[in-house]
């Protein structure tokens, strides 16, 4: 429509709604606002009859209603193509993945081995207070005595795994120092 055409149609058609007159003119509601302020047009503001009110709300509870349904698909298309990417990326890996089997061990003559085990440094009957080490540390002679039977509840346990495929007859335990804390007094 020219714009002539245009005010003509919104002069004769005053009882139609803005929204109206915007939909059958092809132009914005507010395009509508302005030719009615040129052409001197004034409108008289009446309520809408509670049958128009409904509809404009249904319309509104619509369309709104329909942008999230898009939203939702729109995501929704979006993750598929990202989870088709990785799917392929996946394949893409398998394609080239080949197992290659590693027998074990087995030796052709029976062998023999003997374990060495080192210690040091146990310092057993020094106290160390949390005092002295804001909180981050303490040892004591309950603690030592805890950790010299822990240490050799795991020697058994390392002898044992290793005697699954080896002789094992004989131990050697290093006891290189500084197991007692205290002063030595040369007399």
């Amino acid at each position: 429509m020219n714009r002539k055409l245009i005010n003509d149609f919104i002069r004769k058609n005053q009882n139609l709604s803005r929204r109206e007159l915007a939909n059958k003119c092809d132009i914005t509601i507010s395009a509508v606002q302005q030719r009615e302020r040129d052409l001197g047009l004034k409108r008289e503001w009446k309520l809408p009859n509670k049958a128009t009110l409904a509809e404009h709300i249904v319309e509104h509870k619509e369309s709104e209603a329909k942008k999230e349904t898009v939203s939702k698909l729109k995501q929704a298309v979006q993750g598929i193509a990202d989870l088709e990417k990785r799917m392929s990326a996946l394949l893409d890996i398998q394609k080239g993945y080949k197992i290659h089997r590693i027998a074990p061990y087995k030796a052709m003559t029976e062998s023999e081995a003997t374990v060495i085990c080192l210690a040091s440094d146990w310092h057993i009957e020094e106290r160390v207070s949390k005092e002295k080490t804001n909180g981050m540390n303490e040892y004591s002679l309950a603690i030592s005595k805890a950790r010299a039977t822990q240490f050799f509840q795991r020697l058994v346990k390392l002898v044992k795994k290793e005697q699954q495929d080896v002789v094992i007859k004989h131990i050697v335990l290093a006891l290189l120092g500084d197991f007692i804390t205290g002063k030595i007094l040369l007399v």
